[in-house]
């Protein structure tokens, strides 16, 4: 969020007289992590016809942000579209319709706008990545991977960067390069179900069973996997011969053992 812009946006409500329910809804739409009341607060702030120029701008590009965090990417593109419109100097707008463009499958769109929010000094945020991920997704290898280095340098606690890189490696089959990337994004979030559910598949190409026993419990345990699927399909592989009952105690990861040290096949 910019702040200048918030704390011009607050000057104008009390000047303007605008009272405690226009300037809870400019608080609700530039800071709430709530996408559904950012979106709401957002459009009764775009539809007073209060604001104008940079400040609507603004407005826009925070709803489309939440649109962006809720996937409807096809509603925050047009609100991109007029941020970009009425405040074509902020890169930060360019980068969220970046982010729209990019998961529309728009890719080449997406790194157009990518390099104008650089241009316009916009340079957090995961910027970096979205250029390294659109340049893979345009299948420029090469540059996508000098693009995640940058990102890594430019933002080195973005797990992110680490993660997509891995993805990029996995793709290539350097499995144990793409299990180091795994495992430092996983370290800087540990949360990141991604990360672990590739570092998983990684381990087990590269022939490390314990790296994928222990991320399969994990998965397991936080009720990404579901322990009947994986009973399933440990018993369907020939390993697990006991019920499926969700109970994935000693005789399942035994059987999951067993499945990782024959190179999970």
């Amino acid at each position: 969020m910019n702040v200048r812009n918030f704390l011009a946006a607050a000057a104008v409500a009390v000047l303007a007289g605008f009272g405690t329910a226009q300037a809870a809804n400019m608080d609700l739409c530039q800071q709430s992590q709530n996408w559904d009341a950012r979106v709401k607060a957002c459009t009764a702030l775009i539809e007073s016809g209060d604001y104008k120029g940079v400040m609507l701008a603004t407005l826009y590009s925070s709803r489309g942000h939440a649109y962006n965090k809720k996937k409807y990417y096809h509603l925050a593109l047009p609100d991109l579209d007029a941020a970009t419109r009425h405040d074509p100097a902020n890169g930060l707008h360019f980068h969220r319709r970046a982010v729209a463009l990019m998961e529309l499958n728009r890719s080449g769109e997406a790194l157009e706008d990518v390099e104008r929010a650089l241009e316009r000094g916009h340079e957090t945020d995961g910027v970096y990545l979205s250029r390294a991920v659109a340049l893979s997704r345009l299948g420029r290898t090469d540059a996508a991977m000098k693009a995640y280095e940058v990102s890594m340098k430019k933002e080195p606690k973005l797990a992110d960067s680490f993660y997509w890189r891995g993805w990029e490696l996995a793709r290539l089959g350097r499995d144990q390069e793409a299990l180091a990337d795994f495992s430092k994004a996983i370290t800087l979030n540990p949360t990141h179900r991604k990360a672990l559910i590739n570092r998983a598949g990684a381990a087990c190409r590269a022939g490390e069973p314990e790296i994928t026993v222990k991320d399969n419990v994990d998965l397991i345990s936080r009720g990404v996997i579901r322990a009947t699927v994986a009973q399933s399909y440990l018993k369907r592989a020939g390993y697990y011969k006991g019920p499926i009952d969700g109970a994935f105690g000693p005789g399942s990861r035994g059987a999951l053992r067993a499945w990782a040290e024959a190179g999970c096949p």
